[in-house]
């Protein structure tokens, strides 16, 4: 999934000059869309998750609110203790920039909270987290998108979770 997030946005990046002149300017209105899709979550030594996340967002012109939330579907092993991703939530400001009119390039931030349970302890571990990240949108049509993208989750002193994800998203 790492090669397929950067060649969309290495690729968007290289588009002609011919395509950036047949983008259309965004229209004012504002829009609402819906996300579902599946996260590959790697915090390193070995700690990794696959999340099922949902976004919720408006969006007018180039840029938009979003939140979201996801739900650990697989955990990892480490020393004998199985890790586990109860749940994790965030809001994030978005921007989008028009490559062509199929295609566009997402940038966002926001703040986040994740909270994980380890197998054999009592009790789970938490953190707060600050999340930014980059992907590409790409339109089917006018309801219908598929977004792919990587988000650093920097929990600070804590260390980072690095995500990768790939969604189907619902114009409304």
């Amino acid at each position: 999934m790492k090669l397929s997030v950067g060649a969309l946005v290495a690729g968007s990046l290289f588009a002609t000059h011919a395509f950036a002149q047949e983008v259309l300017p965004p229209d004012n209105k504002v829009s609402t869309y819906g996300t579902i899709g599946y996260t590959y979550a790697d915090g390193g030594s070995g700690a990794q998750f696959g999340v099922i996340t949902g976004r919720l967002g408006v969006k007018k012109g180039y840029f938009g609110l979003e939140g979201e939330a996801g739900v650990g579907v697989a955990g990892s092993e480490i020393l004998g203790y199985r890790l586990h991703l109860d749940y994790e939530v965030a809001g994030y400001g978005i921007a989008t920039v028009p490559v062509t009119n199929n295609f566009q390039l997402l940038g966002r931030i926001g703040y986040g909270h994740t909270q994980i349970s380890v197998s054999g302890l009592s009790g789970y571990g938490y953190g707060n987290s600050v999340n930014y990240g980059a992907g590409g949108i790409l339109s089917i049509d006018e309801h219908d998108h598929i977004r792919a993208e990587y988000t650093r989750y920097d929990f600070g002193n804590s260390g980072a979770v690095n995500g990768y994800s790939i969604a189907y998203v619902r114009k409304f």
